[in-house]
């Protein structure tokens, strides 16, 4: 009993750790990128729509979030199995 209790508080603390560092790669990631774009000259602007831009913002934060999900629950599959 004891050894599953700890099994389970190691597991919420993993995810927990594994949840706080995935916001924050991301919050450094979309940072970069808005610092980039508002230091991108005009013609970069006058050659690409922005609505090229917007999606490209929302593609790569709905691409993280995918991959978040999937190697979340891939993790908590692994650490159940072991």
């Amino acid at each position: 009993m004891l050894i599953s209790s700890f099994t389970a508080i190691f597991i919420c603390f993993d995810v927990y750790i594994l949840a706080i560092g995935c916001l924050h790669a991301a919050k450094i990631l979309h940072y970069k990128m808005l610092s980039n774009m508002l230091r991108a000259p005009i013609r970069f602007f006058d050659t690409n729509p922005i609505g090229r831009i917007v999606n490209r913002f929302s593609k790569v934060r709905a691409r993280s979030v995918t991959s978040w999900e999937r190697f979340l629950a891939l993790h908590i599959f692994l650490s159940n199995c072991s």
